[in-house]
């Protein structure tokens, strides 16, 4: 079996490679930013790296799903001249003057993380309708959620056996057992504390968001978290984590953590799929925290450890 280092790099070229591909293939980003309708999470049918489980793509950023964690390929797009000066760098969050429209003269500078995570579960792909494989805790699984009617299909190269068709796309997806009693959620949100470089003061425009379940019982401190690629790390006197790139600052925000009172008929899917429904939370204190390896974990305050937690 291959180390975590090596199928990490393995997994980290290929997409670079093809973040750095679709980047250059999507210029009209720059006067067509997604809405949250037009942005999904495509499930990997066999058209990419079999480490990739969903990618999505994002104004500035394609985020690649994968058993590991989170690649982020951050791009920005500038005008080809003898020197990259900073004013050149096109405003994503306005419209692009005339003279600044994307054209062939336009380059693609690109920085990646990972953000992974540290003695994750190994992954299995489950059959759905086995009851024993939805129950195995020992493995992580992933599933894609609100399946949309839309479909991708993938014919790359003239090798059949690689294409894939009716490719399905989603608006959430749910990592369960990531760690034993951990599920990981991704979804998208127009008010995400997340921010890249590119996507500050774009106002209205979606963000890929996750939030950690903590189920009853589990172990908050096996979260351990890495980000590959980042020129430093540190939590800012916000309560914020600051990764520093080459293309500038990326804040995950402060975080909010809670319970919710099931015992009072309040179900935990509901409070993930509808977010603006009254509720009853109890809000519980917590904190990024970096280790002495450079890893990042969280710090609870006193919670109940026979409810869920969620780390949003």
């Amino acid at each position: 079996m291959k180390s975590i280092n090596s199928e990490f790099l393995l997994v980290l070229l290929f997409l670079s490679i093809s973040a750095l591909a679709i980047a250059a293939q999507n210029k009209s980003i720059l006067k067509n930013p997604p809405t949250e309708k037009s942005i999904n999470f495509i499930e990997n049918k066999g058209q990419w790296n079999p480490d990739v489980l969903y990618l999505t793509k994002l104004n500035g950023v394609n985020a690649w799903l994968t058993k590991f964690g989170v690649a982020y390929d951050y791009f920005q797009l500038y005008q080809d001249t003898t020197e990259a000066k900073s004013d050149n760098f096109i405003k994503h969050n306005r419209d692009p003057k005339p003279s600044m429209a994307p054209d062939e003269n336009m380059k693609v500078k690109g920085h990646v993380i990972f953000m992974k995570f540290v003695g994750a579960q190994e992954y299995k792909k489950i059959d759905t309708n086995k009851l024993d494989e939805l129950n195995d805790k020992t493995r992580s699984k992933s599933q894609g959620i609100d399946k949309q009617e839309t479909y991708y299909n993938y014919f790359i190269g003239n090798d059949s056996t690689k294409w894939a068709s009716y490719v399905p796309l989603y608006k959430e997806a749910y990592i369960s057992d990531i760690y034993h009693g951990i599920d990981v959620r991704y979804y998208f949100d127009t008010d995400s504390n997340f921010l890249s470089p590119t996507q500050r003061r774009m106002k209205g425009v979606p963000y890929l968001r996750y939030d950690f379940v903590i189920h009853p019982g589990a172990d908050l401190n096996q979260i351990k978290i890495i980000f590959e690629g980042a020129d430093s790390i540190n939590v800012n006197e916000h309560g914020e984590l600051v990764l520093k790139t080459s293309l500038g600052d990326i804040r995950h925000g402060k975080l909010f953590t809670y319970q919710i009172d099931e015992s009072k008929g309040q179900s935990l899917n509901q409070d993930l799929k509808k977010k603006n429904e009254k509720r009853t939370l109890t809000e519980i204190e917590c904190k990024y925290f970096k280790n002495s390896d450079g890893s990042v974990g969280f710090k609870a305050g006193s919670y109940d450890k026979k409810k869920t937690l969620i780390i949003d």
